[in-house]
C-alpha cells in the first residue's frame, strides 16, 4: 500500500511558519520605502519589493495595516527551504483587491503564504481573492472574503484559487465570495491534482465551500466545515477534457467534514439544487477509488451525500444528523465548536485508505484540540 504525502507535510507546517532557521527576514510596513533595504530598523512598503529580495528559506515578516493590491509574487523556495510570507499579526495585514486581478497572485513555488486577511472590493474585475499558480504552495490561517460581491458569469472566481498541483489549504476562514447564490463563485477551488484542504471554515459562499474541477484529483478535502453556501459544501469533479491532462478526479478523500444547511443555487438548467458532499457530474469524470468516509450532514436543500460511489467501502460511516453547534449563525458569527452530545465528537478518522492508497489525517483541531468532525472539537 503507497501512502500519500501530501498530509506527512501539514504536520509540520499548520502550526505556523517560524521564522527560526530562516536565512533572511525582509520587513514591510505601511510607513516604509521600497527604496529601503527591507530590514527591520529601515522596512519597504511593498510585499512586491520585499518578494524580489527573498530567496529559499527566507521570511517576509508584514506589519499590521493596509496594503492595496494587486500583489503579484514570483519568488520561489525548494522542497526543504520554502519562501514564507507572514503577518506578523495573524489578520493584521490586511490585502485590499485592486480594481483589476487577484489581491494577490503567487507564481512562486514552495511558498507558505501565513496569516493575511484578504479583502474583496466589489467594484474590480478581478475574480479571485489568493490565487496561486506556483506548485507545491501552502495557504494557511488566512481570511478571504468578499471576492466578486456582485458578479456571477462563467469566469468564475473564489476567495482562494489553487491553479498548481500540491497545493494546500489549512485553517482558513474562506466566506462572503460571490453574489449569493451563483455557481461560478466558490470558497475554496482546486484545478489541478494533488491538493488538500483542512480545518477551512467556509460560509456564504455563492457556489461551494470547497470545489474541485477542471484537471483535479487525488484531492483531500478533510475536517472542514462549511455552512450556508449558495450550491453545496463539497463537490468533487473533473472537466473531463483529457486534452487538459488529467480527465478524471480519482483517488481523492473526502472525510471527516461537516457540511450543514448548504443550497439551494440555481443549476445550468434553473433548477434549484444544494448538497452537503456531492460527486459530479458524470460517472466518466470521476472514478472508482473516491472515498467518502465519516462526514457529517444535515439540512442540504437537495441532498446530503450524493456520489456516484455506491453505499460500501468507498461510501461510509457518514452521519445524517443536526450537528450540534455551539450557536450557529449563518453569517459567521456564531460558535462553530461542538456541543455536549454532537454526533461529531469523537466521530472522525484517523486516516483512510482506498484503492492501495493510505492517507493520514491531522490530529488536532482548527484550536489546537484532539480531532473530531469538522474544523473545531467540542466546547466541554
Amino acid at each position: 500500500m503507497s501512502v500519500r504525502l501530501i498530509l506527512a507535510a501539514f504536520a509540520g507546517v499548520f502550526l505556523g511558519a517560524s521564522l527560526a532557521g530562516t536565512a533572511n527576514t525582509w520587513y514591510v510596513a505601511t510607513d516604509g520605502s521600497d527604496s529601503n533595504p527591507c530590514t527591520q530598523r529601515a522596512p519597504c512598503a511593498t510585499i512586491v519589493r520585499a518578494s524580489t529580495l527573498a530567496r529559499p528559506g527566507d521570511t517576509v515578516l508584514v506589519e499590521p495595516g493596509r496594503y492595496e493590491g494587486p500583489i503579484s509574487t514570483n519568488a520561489s523556495g525548494t522542497p526543504s527551504a520554502k519562501i514564507t510570507y507572514l503577518s506578523s499579526k495573524r489578520w493584521g495585514a490586511v490585502i485590499v483587491q485592486g480594481s483589476h486581478g487577484s489581491a494577490w497572485a503567487n507564481h512562486g513555488s514552495y511558498v507558505v503564504i501565513d496569516g493575511f486577511d484578504l479583502v474583496g472590493d466589489p467594484q474590480s474585475l478581478g475574480t479571485d481573492g489568493l490565487e496561486t499558480d506556483g506548485a507545491y504552495t501552502i495557504i494557511q490561517h488566512n481570511k478571504a472574503h468578499g471576492f466578486l460581491a456582485r458578479t456571477c458569469n462563467d469566469w468564475g472566481g473564489a476567495g482562494i484559487h489553487l491553479n498548481a498541483p500540491h497545493g494546500q489549504v489549512l485553517g482558513n476562514w474562506v466566506y462572503q465570495n460571490g453574489p449569493y447564490p451563483c455557481q461560478w463563485v466558490h470558497g475554496i477551488y482546486f484545478e489541478q491534482p494533488y491538493g488538500l484542504a483542512a480545518e477551512n471554515i467556509a460560509f456564504q459562499n455563492g457556489g461551494y465551500g470547497i470545489h474541485e474541477w477542471h484537471q483535479s484529483s487525488h484531492i483531500t478535502a478533510v475536517n472542514n466545515t462549511l455552512f450556508n453556501n449558495g450550491c453545496g459544501g463539497i463537490v468533487v469533479g473533473n472537466e473531463g477534457l483529457l486534452k487538459l491532462g488529467v480527465a478524471l478526479n480519482d483517488h481523492s478523500f473526502t472525510a471527516n467534514n461537516i457540511a450543514y444547511r448548504n443550497g439551494p443555487c440555481p443549476n445550468q438548467a434553473g433548477r434549484l439544487e444544494g448538497y452537503g458532499v456531492q460527486e459530479c457530474c458524470r460517472p466518466a469524470e470521476t472514478g472508482s477509488c473516491n472515498a467518502y468516509h465519516n462526514n457529517l450532514v444535515y439540512g442540504n436543500y437537495t441532498s446530503d451525500v450524493e456520489v456516484n460511489i455506491p453505499a460500501g467501502p468507498g461510501n461510509s460511516g457518514n452521519i445524517v444528523s443536526e450537528p450540534k453547534f455551539v450557536n450557529y449563525q449563518p453569517d459567521g458569527s456564531g460558535d462553530y465548536h461542538l456541543q455536549r452530545g454532537s454526533p461529531g465528537i469523537g466521530a472522525g478518522l484517523a486516516s483512510d485508505s482506498a484503492c492501495g492508497i493510505r492517507v493520514g489525517f491531522p490530529t488536532f483541531d482548527f484550536s489546537g484540540n484532539p480531532r473530531p468532525a469538522g474544523a473545531y472539537q467540542s466546547s466541554y
